[in-house]
């Protein structure tokens, strides 16, 4: 018996793939066995615009490694590389006459793919009467599966992308609709500002300044009729106070007149600023709920770009064994 053993590494950034090939030689047959070590990186939702890293969780990683591990020995995924050209080109192909069936027991049989407890790799395995073969049939393996989990995920991230531009769509409608109500009320009411400010609103300020007025000139009328009465009591003359009575009661009346209209468009403000704050907390979820969308959608974008979206790096080619000694 004579057996000859090989390993070497590939793409230190890229998948790694240890490959070992066994040959065990019989008085009837040679039995190769070509081995590669898939690296499966950290199962973790990250955000692609945050810098830190999220806690990986060691259970958690090692079932994504028996999920991967499972996929990749699947019908479907085996049917898949069977079907390859480069394959169906191989002896161990020919030999089952191009009858798939044949072929996937014997892959079944012969291939083994098995997840590292403590490791961060997928050991994938082939054992074959040709050593190139072989390490062929591992080879084209990692790479169909790791290209169809991109596929896949790259689908999913597709799928989610659309709806939620069809959602941007709604939302930038339904923002535009919360706009035109704020527009709507200011029209309504006749004021173009409506937004609440650490300074008083001008017909705030008015309502102030003429309530002041009123004050100051009812304080002075107060103290006019005083004179008056005094000047009555000992029997002086009060026209000039009267006059000036008059005059001051004739500018209170219209201060009256033009405060009791500042305190109705004080009123028509104060509801009006209800409306518009009513309306205008409706935009802001609105531009809210938008934003958290965009950022999403850019977040997914960045991810449909990651090289290494199925956790799963790219393979290089499985070294070719060498030749039984």
């Amino acid at each position: 018996m004579a057996w000859t053993k090989v390993r070497c590494s590939c793409l230190a950034l890229a998948l790694t793939v240890c490959a070992t090939v066994e040959c065990t030689s019989t008085w009837a047959s040679a039995r190769y066995t070509a081995r590669a070590l898939v690296k499966v990186l950290p199962y973790v939702d990250k955000d692609p615009l945050a810098i830190a890293t999220p806690p990986i969780d060691k259970g958690i990683q090692y079932g994504f490694r028996v999920s991967m591990a499972t996929l990749m020995r699947q019908p479907t995924t085996l049917i898949k590389l069977l079907r390859m050209d480069e394959i169906r080109q191989t002896k161990w192909s020919k030999e089952k006459d191009g009858e798939v069936r044949g072929a996937l027991r014997d892959l079944q049989k012969n291939l083994q793919v098995h997840p590292q407890p403590e490791g961060d790799y997928i050991e994938v395995s082939m054992t074959s009467g040709d050593a190139q073969e072989a390490a062929l049939i591992v080879t084209k393996l990692i790479r169909l599966f790791v290209e169809s989990q991109k596929a896949r995920q790259r689908q999913g991230i597709a799928g989610r992308l659309t709806r939620l531009e069809e959602r941007r769509a709604r939302i930038e409608q339904d923002l535009a609709q919360a706009n035109r109500a704020l527009d709507e009320v200011r029209q309504a009411s006749g004021f173009t500002d409506l937004q609440e400010h650490d300074y008083p609103h001008w017909v705030t300020a008015r309502l102030i300044r003429l309530q002041e007025q009123s004050d100051e000139l009812a304080l002075q009328i107060a103290g006019l009729r005083t004179v008056k009465q005094w000047r009555e009591k000992h029997e002086e003359n009060v026209g000039d106070v009267e006059l000036e009575l008059a005059v001051l009661q004739g500018r209170y009346e219209e201060l009256r007149k033009l405060l009791t209209e500042a305190t109705a468009k004080k009123r028509d403000l104060d509801l009006a600023r209800i409306q518009y704050r009513l309306r205008a907390e409706i935009r802001n979820e609105r531009q809210e709920r938008l934003n958290e969308i965009k950022q999403l959608i850019e977040k997914l974008r960045i991810l449909f770009k990651d090289p290494d979206i199925a956790k799963l790096q790219p393979a290089g080619r499985a070294p070719e064994p060498l030749e039984e000694s």
